[in-house]
């Protein structure tokens, strides 16, 4: 008999070839081949899935997950910079993706405070009095004040909640509103050259007051 080499094999020998397991026939005096017997497939693992390679072998291999040209094992848990709001992790099932939600701001980029992801920001509660330029007419009597008003942001929160057993969105905003104040009389100039006094509110302090509005 003649092996896959083209080699002399003696007559009863066995050996392996192509998935086959051939034998030289005593009776025949020649090479009798059968497909090779599969062996018993391994117990995989939770984390492992069977795979089926040359000759029906069958092997365990680890499933991982691949992302951005790096591969992750079942639990690896990962983040990419340029998607901050975006957390991912390995499962059985494959790669699983969390996207956060933000809460609405609104506020100048020089009053928002980014988190360590720089995924979402809060607005700096700044609120406090500013002085503006004010002009105050009654009847033909005007003057130009400074006075104070209340500027700054509040912080927001967007919310689920249940009313009337409807499903509302609701959100939670504070407005910088005047906290005290007290009554201040000012000298106005009167056609003619008269001069006519005049009560008002001087802001004192503000704060930020609660208020919801239901969508």
């Amino acid at each position: 008999c003649k092996g896959p080499l083209g080699e002399h094999k003696q007559l009863g020998e066995t050996w392996q070839s192509n998935c086959q397991v051939c034998t030289c026939s005593n009776q025949t005096k020649t090479e009798e081949c059968q497909p090779k017997p599969p062996s018993p497939p391994p117990l995989c693992s939770q984390n492992s899935v069977l795979v089926t390679g040359c000759c029906g072998k069958q092997t365990c291999v680890e499933k991982t997950c691949n992302y951005d040209g790096r591969t992750y094992k079942v639990g690896d848990r990962w983040t990419d910079l340029a998607l901050p709001c975006e957390s991912y992790s390995c499962t059985r099932e494959g790669t699983q993706t969390v996207r956060r939600v933000c809460p609405h701001q609104n506020c100048s980029e020089e009053d928002r405070v980014w988190d360590e992801q720089h995924c979402c920001y809060t607005c700096n509660q700044s609120c406090a009095t500013r002085v503006s330029s004010v002009n105050i007419t009654v009847d033909n009597c005007t003057a130009t004040l400074q006075l104070p008003m209340c500027q700054g942001q509040c912080g927001t929160e967007t919310r689920w909640v249940v009313a009337r057993s409807i499903l509302h969105l609701e959100q939670k905003c504070e407005c910088c509103r005047v906290r005290s104040y007290e009554r201040k009389s000012v000298n106005l100039t009167c056609t003619g050259g008269s001069v006519m006094p005049h009560l008002y509110a001087h802001v004192t302090s503000c704060e930020c007051h609660n208020c919801s509005i239901l969508q």
